[in-house]
């Protein structure tokens, strides 16, 4: 799951131009220097195209990696088990276990007694299931956030893991992702099916 403070970055800002939640094309600064801002803002105002960011404000990026999922149980608690299996549907797109939703519930309850909670814009997420899970816990089901404010939640296959053999990373149909998490915005994901699955990464 990825929290962000104002918008993105390199690969993600052009992922949130695409969906329409920003237009142009820019580069952004992540928790930048004073000089990095300074150059960040040259590079804008040499921008052939309208830019992503007023001059004179920073942009942060927060990462959060997902919390423990089926598969990361497994492996850890029986490798044997899943070398056997974990290329099998048995472990496709796995959920949070009960631990992961005990460790998403803790990042919510750090976020609530933080600032950060009350500045994210925008939350930009891995269509797999479990860094949507974990995202949800940090402001959707954040008892501490101002429902009225919950900020929109995007899902872009640019945010996932390397795509290898483990079938984890194996995301389930689009039409299926919607259906669970109707609060997500997958207007990104081009296949309703896993392309990115069957072709690999070299």
């Amino acid at each position: 799951a990825l929290l962000m403070r104002w918008a993105t970055a390199g690969v993600l800002c052009a992922a949130a131009a695409a969906a329409g939640w920003v237009g142009g094309a820019a580069a952004a600064v992540v928790g930048g220097s004073e000089e990095e801002c300074s150059a960040a803002e040259s590079q804008m105002a040499r921008a052939p195209r309208a830019v992503l960011f007023a001059p004179g404000r920073c942009k942060e990026i927060h990462f959060v990696r997902h919390a423990e999922a089926l598969h990361n149980l497994v492996a850890s608690e029986r490798p044997e088990e899943y070398h056997r299996d974990h290329q099998t549907e048995r472990f496709r797109d796995t959920a949070l276990t009960e631990e992961g939703h005990r460790q998403a519930s803790a990042l919510g309850a750090r976020l609530a007694g933080s600032k950060l909670l009350k500045e994210v814009e925008l939350v930009v997420v891995s269509p797999l299931s479990r860094a949507i899970e974990t995202a949800n816990y940090a402001f959707r089901a954040n008892a501490a956030y101002d429902q009225a404010r919950v900020p929109p939640f995007l899902a872009t296959e640019l945010a996932r893991e390397r795509v290898a053999d483990h079938a984890c990373d194996w995301r389930r149909p689009r039409s299926q992702l919607e259906e669970a998490f109707p609060y997500v915005d997958f207007s990104l994901l081009e296949h309703d099916e896993d392309v990115l699955w069957h072709e690999k990464e070299v």
